[in-house]
């Protein structure tokens, strides 16, 4: 599904659909039960999440107790994904 931010039309990946569904927990079941995701940094699925965030799919944080940053899913993210 195309989602529109800062007034410019995007479309999610499949891969980035899926890091999405992930971070939700809808790959084990139909309720969203978390809302986090934590790649490794450099990987293929850091630059989708990244790329996710800029897009305003995806926000995240720092942790203290976590290496890298935590990515979480926003409504529009949540839009995207037919959430």
């Amino acid at each position: 599904m195309d989602v529109n931010f800062n007034n410019e039309t995007y479309t999610p990946t499949e891969k980035e659909k899926e890091i999405m569904t992930h971070a939700l927990g809808l790959d084990r079941g139909e309720k969203e039960y978390r809302n986090h995701y934590n790649p490794g940094d450099g990987s293929e699925e850091h630059k989708c999440c990244e790329n996710l965030f800029h897009n305003g799919l995806m926000n995240s944080r720092s942790l203290s107790w976590v290496p890298g940053l935590m990515y979480h899913v926003t409504d529009l993210g949540r839009q995207a994904i037919g959430e």
